[in-house]
């Protein structure tokens, strides 16, 4: 049975990163002596130091490589002696506490070589895409250096932002409508799952300054896997209504602070005022004033007046 000394797997890996560190400093020092012998600034004798330097810190990088790997094979060796040493024990009191002492000694070898193996090897935290990547180069790092930013897939949330004066009506536990080309042609459903208690100021499209609130959406991201930065579109669903009577948001216009559309009556455009409740960006629901079936014109412009004569056309 091969007899280990306790500090030699931890001499073995001490050695192994000075020689690493050695290997990558010669090897440094080499490829900028060659740099400089082409450039013409020092002679092929410096130049050829620095080659067999270089040289050297290699072959030591090397053999401390090897010394790690002669570690776990001996690693192995003591665990295959310590189960023959386990089945020859017998009743012998004496060779029993022999046996028992060899045990003990072999336990300890094979803990400090564990010990050496296991910290050779980084174990994440957690499973997902890699986002980002800091260490490309095999390095000695201090302790704490990041190596990887790793995406927790289930965790990813929608953030959004609405205005302030459409706030009112979003509570928290609310439905949410997600869609748009990074989801696909078939909507998925979330919930609001927090709104920030304070707003800002934020730029709109138009060059207008506007008060908004951010919220976070929940939803279920297993089957589309969304990434960080992705955007999406999403409506809140703050009230449903069944069977209600809607009108397209693009019929509805204000007179006198009062919404009204334009209903065509035997080929005549009747100013019609009409009551709105429940509306979206595409769609109004009509609480009075229309009846189902009432034709109505779509974007009227300004010069329509009531009672002009119309001409009724299907859109497309």
């Amino acid at each position: 049975m091969t007899d280990l000394s306790g500090d030699a797997p931890a001499a073995a890996g001490e050695k192994r990163e000075r020689a690493g560190v050695n290997f990558e400093q010669a090897k440094k020092q080499y490829e900028r002596k060659k740099q400089l012998l082409a450039d013409g600034a020092i002679s092929d004798a410096e130049c050829d130091e620095a080659q067999r330097q270089y040289g050297i810190a290699k072959a030591e990088s090397d053999l401390a490589l090897l010394n790690v790997e002669v570690a776990a094979d001996t690693l192995a060796d003591a665990e295959q002696g310590l189960k023959r040493i386990l089945k020859s024990v017998d009743d012998n009191e004496y060779m029993r506490s022999v046996h028992e002492a060899q045990i003990e000694q072999i336990e300890a070898e094979m803990a400090v070589l564990n010990d050496e193996l296991a910290k050779s090897e980084i174990t994440a935290p957690v499973t997902g895409p890699i986002l980002e990547e800091y260490q490309k180069d095999e390095q000695i790092l201090a302790e704490g250096t990041p190596l990887l930013t790793i995406g927790d897939m289930s965790s990813i949330r929608i953030e959004s932002d609405i205005l302030s004066e459409e706030l009112a009506p979003v509570k928290v536990g609310q439905e949410v409508e997600i869609y748009g080309p990074a989801v696909g042609p078939a909507p998925i459903t979330g919930k609001v799952e927090r709104i920030f208690p304070s707003g800002f100021k934020k730029i709109s499209s138009l060059g207008i300054e506007q008060q908004r609130v951010k919220i976070i959406i929940e939803f279920d991201n297993s089957r589309l896997q969304l990434r960080p930065a992705v955007r999406v579109d999403i409506r809140v669903i703050t009230e449903r209504k069944e069977d209600a009577l809607t009108v397209p948001e693009r019929a509805l216009f204000k007179v006198g602070g009062r919404w009204h559309v334009f209903v065509v009556r035997e080929g005549r455009a009747h100013l019609t005022p009409v009551e709105v409740g429940l509306h979206t960006d595409e769609t109004a629901e009509i609480l009075e004033g229309l009846q189902e079936g009432d034709l109505v014109i779509l974007s009227p412009s300004n010069e329509l007046s009531d009672g002009a004569s119309v001409i009724p056309k299907s859109e497309g």
